[in-house]
């Protein structure tokens, strides 16, 4: 599906790199709780919601994907296409709750990071191997 709550098969250890680095930033634009607010994007004084955060920060796409799958874990009930990070925001009973999630989402991009480079190094690895750098035969 085109937003499932799983990042994109083709996604590059750049990609998730910038999905792990916004989800750091999220958390820290909170500052700790004091910036957190519930039931809408904005108070108007500086306190944003998840989505409103995001929406301040401009984050890439696959951020969201972590997200969701922690939002889609915790909050099965909500029915597919629904707004599930709005629902996730506005039933943590607390910050404390919300940080736990964004550090969630932040374990699952490390993980995925962690996949894609060792992918890279196997593939670098076997290029040395074989000695075929794809830049023509012969060469040493």
């Amino acid at each position: 599906m085109p937003f499932d709550g799983r990042p994109r098969q083709d996604a590059s250890a750049h990609e998730i790199s910038c999905a792990f680095d916004f989800l750091i930033r999220l958390e820290r634009f909170f500052s700790g709780g004091l910036r957190w607010h519930r039931g809408e994007l904005s108070d108007g004084d500086g306190k944003y919601c998840l989505i409103g955060a995001i929406d301040q920060l401009r984050g890439p796409d696959i951020a969201l994907r972590y997200l969701a799958r922690i939002a889609r874990a915790r909050r099965p009930s909500c029915a597919f296409g629904s707004p599930v990070l709005a629902a996730l925001n506005d039933n943590c009973r607390d910050f404390e709750e919300l940080r736990d999630c964004l550090r969630e989402a932040q374990e699952l991009a490390a993980a995925d990071l962690g996949h894609a480079v060792r992918a890279v190094w196997s593939s670098r690895a076997a290029v040395r191997d074989t000695g075929d750098c794809g830049w023509g035969a012969g060469i040493p």
